[in-house]
């Protein structure tokens, strides 16, 4: 702060403040415009012998790596709970480690300097394949693009090996030094995230829980009777300001289930009009809690000879396949209904990657005037899954009623 001062600048310039401040100044709001436009990564690969710990397991033994409260295994457990604190953030975890697995996971279940556990992490490779090869087998599995992953690693041969056959993953230049290790990773700007929410601070228990539900599906038989078994519940309720943030999160980075590809901030979103409705999808099942997984925003009309403009329908790829988007449009159906209307026009906007929801509109009854344009007759009967509890509380009855109020005022 001293330093931040510059008095030849003051003279010369009417500047108050010192080169660096106006650099750090403008770092810091290249950063939160990034943020705003980048979707950050959201998974983190690390490696084991060299990075969570030092020295090398399988020669070294379980008191023989560095790794606790002092000098040298200090600078390890820091770093385990930089690692830890962006797992909070939303983070997944994921070890990549060249290892026996039964070593490995000795370390996670019994040292006593550990911070990360076993269960912090969503999936593991622990074996002798190449690196790049585990993590485009876990990008799969978790059904995330390459470009979403950090990959951390000690081994300068394992990071060319990575950037080599992995394209897209970020590869992080470890120092040598274990004790830079945080001041590295903390200037990383894949990790900025503009807002946190209830569902990024629960990712790896979702990930988790879906581990259970692929587990299920593999033993179910058919398709049908897996759905079934899955107990599946969907909610559709008026959104609260508790809610936008999350509704603002799934406008931008929800690309294949979306109509309209409108991104809106949250102010954006508080600034809608007494003409629009936000409804928020949640769902769950036997196994826990998807969260909040869909938004409709629906514009009413303005004159009797209008229609209900479906502003935005988008759902998160999460659930996709298990009726949930059928379940919703059933619910869009009651409320237009609910209000007296007979008809709901979906403006499309096609991007390069949301054929589903296109593919949707054709098979639940929408017809095309055009290619931008579908329309869809909501007293023709929209039949709810069999599987799925419908639970429309009766918030949603009342926002109906207050709206066909403010109408007829």
């Amino acid at each position: 702060v001293a330093t931040a001062g510059q008095t030849d600048h003051e003279v010369i310039a009417r500047s108050p403040y010192s080169a660096n401040v106006y650099r750090e100044l403008g770092i810091l709001i290249a950063r939160l415009v990034r943020q705003r436009r980048v979707a950050p990564a959201k998974v983190i690969a690390v490696d084991a012998d060299g990075v969570l710990w030092g020295g090398v397991i399988a020669e070294e033994g379980l008191q023989g790596i560095q790794l606790g409260t002092d000098h040298p295994g200090r600078s390890f457990r820091l770093f385990q709970q930089y690692v830890k604190s962006l797992k909070a953030q939303g983070q997944l975890l994921v070890l990549v480690s060249r290892n026996e697995p039964e070593d490995v996971w000795k370390v996670l279940d019994q040292h006593p300097g550990m911070v990360l556990r076993r269960e912090d992490f969503a999936a593991a490779r622990i074996n002798w394949l190449p690196k790049s090869q585990n993590v485009k087998d876990l990008a799969r599995e978790l059904n995330l693009g390459l470009d979403s992953f950090v990959f951390i690693d000690d081994d300068a041969a394992n990071r060319l090996e990575m950037e080599a056959n992995a394209p897209g993953v970020t590869v992080i230049p470890l120092p040598v030094d274990a004790a830079q290790y945080v001041p590295v990773i903390s200037r990383l700007w894949r990790f900025d995230a503009p807002q946190l929410t209830a569902e990024d601070q629960s990712r790896t228990l979702m990930i988790q829980q879906e581990q259970e539900r692929k587990r299920l599906h593999e033993t179910a038989g058919d398709f049908q009777s897996y759905l079934q078994s899955l107990l599946l519940r969907v909610t559709m309720r008026p959104a609260n300001d508790v809610d936008l943030p999350r509704v603002a999160q799934l406008t931008q980075k929800t690309n294949q289930f979306n109509l309209s590809l409108k991104r809106r901030s949250t102010s954006e979103l508080g600034a809608l009009g007494n003409r629009f409705s936000i409804m928020v999808i949640e769902a769950s099942d036997r196994f826990g809690d998807y969260g909040l997984v869909g938004v409709c925003i629906l514009e009413r009309p303005t004159r009797a000879s209008e229609s209900f403009q479906l502003d935005t329908l988008l759902m998160s790829c999460r659930v996709l396949g298990r009726g949930v988007e059928e379940a919703t449009l059933h619910g869009l159906a009651n409320f237009v209904k609910a209000d007296g209307g007979d008809k709901l026009v979906a403006p499309l906007v096609v991007g390069p990657r949301n054929q589903p929801i296109v593919d949707f509109l054709n098979r639940n009854g929408f017809r095309s005037s055009d290619e931008s344009t579908y329309a869809l007759d909501v007293t023709a009967g929209l039949s709810l899954p069999k599987h799925i509890e419908w639970r429309e509380p009766s918030a949603v009855t009342a926002t109906v009623a207050r709206h066909a109020g403010n109408a007829a005022a």
